[in-house]
């Protein structure tokens, strides 16, 4: 069994689906205040939070937000 498999977002994929993803995953570790990415950063990988908690800050309008 993968990661992917317990992934409710990807369930409706199969198997071979899920293998082919997998293909683009790694593991990333970060540490506390450690930056993931930034706003406007081209988008080149999708994330999976396994463990843990993630800050999401924003600037909407000018103004920065936590969501």
């Amino acid at each position: 069994m993968s990661l992917l498999d317990n992934i409710n977002l990807l369930a409706s994929l199969s198997q071979e689906q899920k293998q082919q993803l997998s293909i683009f995953c790694q593991s990333r570790s970060l540490e506390k205040g450690e930056v993931l990415f930034y706003q406007g950063d081209e988008a080149t990988a999708m994330y999976f939070l396994t463990e843990g908690a993630l800050s999401i800050d924003a600037t909407i309008d000018g103004v920065e937000k936590h969501l």
